[in-house]
Order: C-alpha cells, then sequence, then structure tokens
C-alpha cells in the first residue's frame, strides 16, 4: 500500500509539472496531454495484465511416485 501511494504521489507530481510545460491557447493542447496520458495509462494497465498472477506463489502440484 506504500509504494501505491508512492506511486501515486510521484505520478501527480509528473502530471503537474508536464501541465506546467504546456501552453494554455486554446484547448487542443491540454486535450492531446490528455490523450497522452491515457494511453500511457493503457500501456501500464496492459504490461500488469501479462505479469503471471500465481505463478511464483502457488507452483504446480507434483504427482507423488507410486501412486
Amino acid at each position: 500500500a506504500a509504494l501505491a501511494g508512492l506511486m501515486q504521489q510521484l505520478m501527480g507530481a509528473l502530471g503537474g509539472y508536464s501541465v506546467g510545460l504546456v501552453p494554455h491557447q486554446g484547448s487542443r493542447n491540454l486535450g492531446l496531454l490528455m490523450l497522452g496520458f491515457t494511453l500511457c495509462a493503457l500501456a501500464a494497465h496492459l504490461l500488469l495484465r501479462r505479469q503471471p498472477h500465481h505463478a511464483s506463489i502457488h507452483p504446480p502440484p507434483t504427482a507423488r511416485p507410486g501412486s
């Protein structure tokens, strides 16, 4: 939980810094920035789904000899 909170704070700070870099004349620049954040979040979500869920926690059962 602490790591998730730390990552949330760091990403919020990075997002705030990124918004400050974008010119605010019109809505196109901020819309593109939001689209970029959305694509980054989608990529992170897909990478997390590719991780094995319980492979290292629960190894597959082995057959006992003589069974």
